[in-house]
């Protein structure tokens, strides 16, 4: 249990492990697109270059002389460049002659690097199919590279030209990337501070959640150990508050089987201790040559322990039912249903003397019988007989009727009868009603009803008092028995 991982260990690492690694994926997708971004502005750039200074070196190319004069030639290169200068573009341009030598710009500190990118140029120009006004990467010997745009001048003749042969725009590609690797690095910074800070948020949140279910735990175990008492707690989460509601709901049911286990343990010693004191007694009395007919308290102890056997019996029966244990069989006969009301009129007979409350019982003529364990039909006749015994005024009524080869048992009583909350959970295991007990009786007659094939109805009859229904097939087989519709 200890070496498991807590709530916050099984959220935290994946998100962290996210954390670490979708950060440096964005990047990597951004280097890429915002590249591929800058080299299509340069691109740009230099397609509005090439808008700018061609139509003016055009112009200048056009002039009535046989040849264009180098005066002539200068005028237009310094017209195209301050044209280019004026448009405020970041990028410069170079003209070649035929012999691939700078024309323009002059000698100045850059010319070293001029020279590599016409010669970088001439070889490209050398080993490649050109296509005018095309945009391509050169690099040259020092390891910088360029994005050049190359346009040859539209006459064949080079003295028409000034001994112009190719315009090219050109800007490094370094200047055009070099802000996407800061901007990266600063991304993938922020990132990086953006998910601590979500982590974090995320690691409080986990928290708030683990300790209130560790709270839960802790009732748990405290609800484990007896001790039924509700969780009083309010939790913000629904999902928990939910979970508080249904531990709740375990610890009433828990110690409604508390209570019912406690009651059986004290109403075995009590239903026991009759039998067991009369068994006592008389064997005594044949020890000791009190009785002079010794066969007449034989037999009296002869009826004690079938008497005592068949409390046993019941009591196991009902401790099965209300577990939901109880399995049927070997026990079935036929039951004469007017014997067996009359049994648990004889049974509950104390109870009702105690309270002076008058039993009549209207049997069902022609006797008929049904098919089942005779506990189980004592089991739902003396949980019926008591209750309403407990609850009756006066009076408690036992109906037996056979109709359309059904037999209905109805027993009713004079009391106040069934409340409207009640009556929709009066057969639940564990709902003690008004008055009730433990909340068991009515639930071990409606187990013990259905395991008979039957089913079994609470209503109030008009006035006052509470009526029980419980309907059977009659029958005299197993089949026949559960041909219940």
């Amino acid at each position: 249990m200890k070496n498991k991982p807590s709530i916050a260990r099984t959220v935290m690492t994946p998100v962290i492990a996210a954390l670490v690694v979708l950060p440096i994926f964005a990047c990597i997708v951004f280097y890429h697109f915002a590249v591929s971004y800058a080299y299509s502005e340069a691109e740009s750039t230099l397609e509005s270059l090439k808008e700018t200074i061609i139509p003016i070196m055009l112009d200048g190319f056009e002039t009535d002389e046989a040849s264009l004069s180098q005066e002539n030639l200068s005028e237009a290169l310094l017209k195209a460049d301050s044209a280019a200068r004026a448009g405020g573009l970041a990028v410069d341009f170079l003209v070649l002659d035929d012999s691939m030598q700078v024309l323009f710009p002059g000698t100045d500190g850059n010319s070293e690097a001029l020279a590599e990118l016409a010669e970088a140029l001439e070889i490209y120009l050398s080993s490649t199919a050109f296509e005018d006004d095309e945009t391509t990467l050169l690099e040259i010997s020092n390891g910088e590279s360029f994005l050049v745009s190359i346009y040859e001048a539209p006459y064949e003749a080079p003295e028409q030209t000034g001994g112009v042969r190719y315009i090219t725009g050109y800007c490094s590609a370094s200047n055009a990337v070099g802000w996407v690797g800061t901007a990266a690095g600063f991304v993938l910074v922020l990132s990086y501070l953006l998910g601590a800070a979500a982590a974090g948020v995320l690691l409080l949140s986990t928290k708030k959640l683990s300790a209130p279910i560790a709270k839960l735990s802790k009732e748990a175990e405290r609800i484990g150990d007896g001790d039924f008492r509700e969780i009083d707690d309010d939790f913000s989460v629904r999902e928990l508050d939910a979970l508080k509601d249904s531990i709740n709901d375990m610890a009433e049911r828990l110690r409604v089987s508390d209570e019912a286990q406690k009651a059986f343990y004290s109403n075995v010693s009590h239903e026991l201790r009759t039998p067991l004191m009369s068994i006592t007694g008389y064997a005594q009395g044949i020890e000791e040559g009190v009785f002079p007919d010794t066969k007449a308290a034989a037999r009296i102890i002869m009826d004690e322990s079938v008497r005592l056997s068949g409390l046993v019996n019941g009591m196991l029966t009902s401790a099965r039912l209300i577990e939901g244990s109880y399995l049927p069989g070997g026990n079935e006969t036929n039951i004469p249903v007017s014997e067996a009301v009359t049994a648990a009129l004889k049974r509950n007979g104390g109870a009702a003397l105690r309270r002076n409350i008058k039993t009549v019982f209207s049997p069902v003529s022609g006797n008929p019988s049904l098919f089942g364990d005779p506990a189980l039909l004592a089991a739902i006749l003396d949980n019926l007989l008591s209750n309403a015994i407990r609850h009756a005024k006066a009076s408690v009524k036992i109906t037996a009727e056979d109709f359309d080869g059904k037999i209905k048992i109805s027993v009713e009583d004079d009391g106040p009868g069934l409340s409207k909350e009640d009556l929709p959970r009066i057969f639940e295991k564990g709902y003690a009603g008004k008055g009730g007990n433990a909340g068991l009786g009515l639930a071990i007659a409606r187990e013990a009803a259905y395991l008979l094939n039957g089913t079994i109805t609470a209503s109030n009859k008009p006035g006052s008092g509470a009526l029980f229904t419980v309907a059977f097939r009659t029958g005299t087989t197993p089949a026949q028995a559960k041909q219940f519709d």
